[in-house]
């Protein structure tokens, strides 16, 4: 067996041979390690390019490789292994080699990168995602208030955008060779991070920074969490506000345009709203209110600022989910826009429920038909509608699901 540590940021940290007297030791070997870990089967391409990888990185970072490496090379047969750059480019492009994700529309690189909300659900290794440096420290302690926290915060990360696109462009390139669907999310936020892409736009970073916080908290002993409002009067909490259930059956009736305007600068629109309200009561598990504002607050990002705004938008958003239900009850009223224009963008908005409330939609429940509409749904954001089959399945289908939902 040959048993090789990779560390990020130090490359090669150990490699060995380790002799086996039989397969069934060898066999046993694997089972105890694999009881431990989250394991998964990759072919042997994988293992030297994340070998390569490993030993640009230490290189870069003046590690010289560890002896045993030898070993593990003539064991393994990797003669012609040589170091790889340690760039996210270069591992975007081993995991997707085909260049797919890149080639997708700004829409579905959208709602990829909205699905990496789901992978802390999936993936246990996520609870390691998170900044504990001097420069973290620092930063959190220097803050006086829950706002400060979430800004300082937000300041390091940008300073460590590189570290963290490295990481999840690694995490890519192997779910790819495990054959894992989700490789394409991991390769959509690696490229959005390295192009640029606001981090706090970016759901799984929002999770990095509120596990970073909560584990300084942790760590902090005799820290007051009570913070004083003298020190900063922005006090929003590190997960949005909503307002309570008396507020929002008293809430003022919508203006014309009201929520359109306050759309905008997320660059949304109604129709891509009713879209994504639509998902959200359809899905095959009931999906809470307070389960599908979170990402829409999300994507709105900092277009609320402030607590009045957000709130007037939380209220205007449930007055509208109030008006589906109705509308999916009725076996006759309209459930799409009558636009032609106007449907990839409800499409769009449906598919961003979908992926930002995925744990509510399992496979088992949907079945074929289920498939099929989402190929259909991923087509029309595409502009590719067979409009006949669309308005003549989708509504129906719609109800279906909206009927057998599951609490």
């Amino acid at each position: 067996m040959a048993v090789v540590l990779l560390k990020q940021g130090f490359g090669v940290k150990d490699a060995y041979v380790l002799p086996c007297s039989s397969a069934t030791e060898q066999r046993g070997i694997l089972d105890t390690i694999t009881r431990e870990i989250d394991a998964r089967d990759v072919p042997r391409a994988y293992l030297a390019q994340a070998i390569g990888l490993a030993l640009a990185e230490g290189l870069e970072a003046g590690i010289t490789p560890v002896p045993g490496l030898v070993d593990v090379v003539r064991t393994c047969g990797f003669d012609a292994l040589r170091p790889i750059p340690a760039l996210v480019a270069a591992m975007l492009a081993l995991a997707d080699p085909e260049g797919r994700v890149a080639g997708l529309s700004a829409q579905m690189r959208g709602r990829l990168i909205n699905a990496s909300e789901g992978w802390e659900d999936d993936y246990p290794m996520l609870a390691s995602w998170y900044e504990d440096s001097d420069q973290t420290i620092s930063a959190l302690e220097s803050a006086r208030s829950a706002a400060g926290l979430t800004r300082a915060m937000w300041s390091v990360l940008e300073l460590r955008r590189s570290h963290w696109a490295r990481i999840i462009a690694r995490n890519a390139l192997l779910l790819r060779a495990a054959a894992i669907d989700d490789a394409e999310t991991f390769v959509a936020v690696a490229a959005a991070m390295e192009a640029g892409r606001d981090l706090k736009k970016i759901p799984v970073m929002q999770f990095v920074c509120d596990l970073s916080i909560e584990v300084w908290l942790g760590r902090r002993e005799g820290f007051d969490r009570d913070f004083d409002p003298e020190f900063d009067p922005e006090l929003p909490p590190l997960a949005p506000r909503l307002p309570a259930p008396r507020m929002l059956r008293d809430a003022p009736a919508e203006k014309k345009g009201e929520l359109a305007k306050m759309l905008r600068p997320a660059g949304l629109s109604e129709p891509w709203l009713d879209g994504f309200l639509t998902g959200g009561c359809t899905a095959p598990l009931f999906v809470s209110p307070p389960d599908w504002l979170g990402p829409l607050l999300h994507l709105l990002g900092d277009t609320l600022k402030t607590d009045a705004r957000m709130q007037r938008f939380v209220e205007l958003a449930m007055l509208r989910y109030d008006a589906a239900l109705p509308k999916l009850r009725a076996q006759d009223a309209p459930l799409i826009p009558a636009d032609a224009p106007l449907v990839p963008i409800w499409a769009d908005g449906y598919l961003t429920a979908w992926e930002s409330t995925k744990p509510n939609w399992p496979a088992k429940a949907l079945g074929p038909q289920g498939k099929a509409m989402r190929k259909v749904l991923v087509q029309a954001t595409e502009g590719k509608i067979e409009r006949t089959a669309f308005i003549a399945t989708l509504p129906a289908w719609l109800r279906h699901r909206f009927a057998e939902q599951k609490m």
